[in-house]
C-alpha cells in the first residue's frame, strides 16, 4: 500500500487531531503512513477507541482487544462516530455510515479502513 508522502503541514495537523489520545497513537499513525503495516493501524485505531471508551484506562489495548466485540466493553454509537470523524480526518477519506455499522471489532475496522485507502475515496 502507498499512500502520498505526508507533508509538513499534514504531520502537524495529525500531531493536533491525536493530541490527548493515549501513548503510541500518533507514534502508530506516522508508522501506518510510513510502512502501511495493519498492526501499526491497529495500535492507531486501537488508541483511538481506547480515547473513547467511557472509561479511559491504560490498559484500553487488552481492553480492545483485535476480536472483542466494541459494543461489549462500551464503545457506543457517539464513540463511534467520534472515532470516524477523526480517521475521515487523518487519512482524508469517506467512510460511509452504513459501512461503519458492519463492522463491530478492532481487527474489522482496521481492516475495512486499509481497504478503503487501498481503493481510494470514489
Amino acid at each position: 500500500m502507498s499512500l502520498p508522502p505526508l507533508t509538513e503541514e499534514d504531520r502537524e495537523r495529525a500531531k493536533k487531531l491525536l493530541k490527548g489520545f493515549p501513548d503510541g497513537t500518533e507514534e502508530a499513525y506516522f508508522k501506518f503512513r510510513d510502512s502501511g503495516e495493519i498492526e501499526a493501524l491497529k495500535v492507531l485505531i486501537g488508541g483511538m477507541l481506547g480515547f473513547y471508551l467511557p472509561s479511559a484506562n491504560e490498559n484500553y489495548m487488552k481492553v480492545v482487544g483485535g476480536e472483542v466485540d466494541l459494543q461489549t466493553v462500551g464503545i457506543d454509537s457517539l464513540g463511534m462516530t467520534e472515532m470516524v470523524f477523526q480517521v475521515e480526518e487523518l487519512f482524508d477519506v469517506s467512510v460511509a455510515d452504513e459501512d461503519m455499522a458492519k463492522v463491530t471489532t478492532l481487527d474489522e475496522i482496521s481492516v475495512y479502513i486499509k481497504e478503503r485507502l487501498e481503493k481510494g475515496d470514489d
